[in-house]
């Protein structure tokens, strides 16, 4: 039975490994196999005897993305953008990152910027998956839209106030019952939502941890992220648990505890 044409580049590579064009071939196939452990190797390779090669870092940061790893390959691609060294390639897989995360307007900016430095990367599938991202202002068509159901209002609940707020008290008082104050709480307290946590680790806990190290790939640290989802979903849960892995202090603050009526009255509650 004759060898594969990826079985062919491996005994290619293994003949002559420091064949920077014959490794990219060779990677790019196991890419196109989803054989992301040998790609992976073959771009390290690359690295390695040529440590600034784009086609490799962007590689890279394509296997990352593809195995679900999405904030990785986003620090790698960020890094190579403050450098101002990431390849057309790059710069479309970095758009097809930012729709991942929902980010349409930044992820057309980027797309269009990668189809202005190589018209030959046009992806009509993408820019239909583009068209058809939601956004605040314009839900697709295709994304439910709950509406509240109609309920007798509460006469003891106080001006300003709605349901929600009351659920986020009721869930606020069971973590402290369980969680009394003085005693911190982590990630390891927080069950599910791994892949919110390995976002927030990516985003917060790493580069605050490891400062050095993301200065050495160029990656600036700041930022924030926007937690949302409905009532008892964990935001404000996962918001004290980021506190405690890095042992800084939580202050959770309700909307209905700033806003009033009265002018002036909002910002001395602020």
């Amino acid at each position: 039975m004759p060898d594969s044409p990826l079985d062919s580049l491996r005994k290619a590579v293994h003949l002559s490994p420091d064949n920077v064009p014959l490794l990219t071939l060779f990677a790019h196939a196991c890419i196109d196999a989803w054989n992301f452990e040998e790609g992976m190797a073959a771009f390290e390779s690359i690295l390695k005897i040529d440590p600034k090669n784009q086609s490799a870092q962007t590689g890279i940061a394509q296997i990352l993305f593809k195995m679900g790893k999405k904030s990785e390959a986003m620090v790698r691609l960020e890094a190579q953008l403050d450098k101002n060294t990431l390849d057309p390639p790059g710069i479309l897989l970095y758009s097809r990152v930012l729709a991942s995360q929902g980010d349409k307007q930044r992820s057309r900016e980027f797309y269009r910027r990668a189809l202005s430095a190589d018209p030959a990367l046009k992806n009509p599938e993408f820019e239909k998956e583009l068209d058809t991202m939601s956004t605040p202002d314009n839900p697709s068509s295709d994304r439910p839209v709950k509406v509240p159901a109609a309920g007798p209002e509460r006469s003891d609940a106080p001006a300003g106030r709605s349901g929600a707020d009351e659920i986020d008290d009721l869930l606020n008082s069971i973590v402290e019952e369980f969680n009394p104050a003085g005693t911190a709480i982590t990630f390891e307290d927080v069950g599910g939502m791994h892949a919110v946590k390995e976002e927030i680790k990516m985003k917060i806990l790493y580069p605050l941890n490891n400062p050095e190290l993301f200065k050495a790939y160029g990656k600036k640290i700041g930022g924030g992220i926007l937690l949302y989802g409905p009532p008892g979903c964990g935001k404000t849960l996962i918001s004290k648990a980021i506190a405690g892995e890095i042992k800084a202090s939580f202050i959770s603050i309700g909307l209905h505890q700033i806003l009033d009526m009265w002018l002036g009255n909002s910002e001395k509650n602020l």
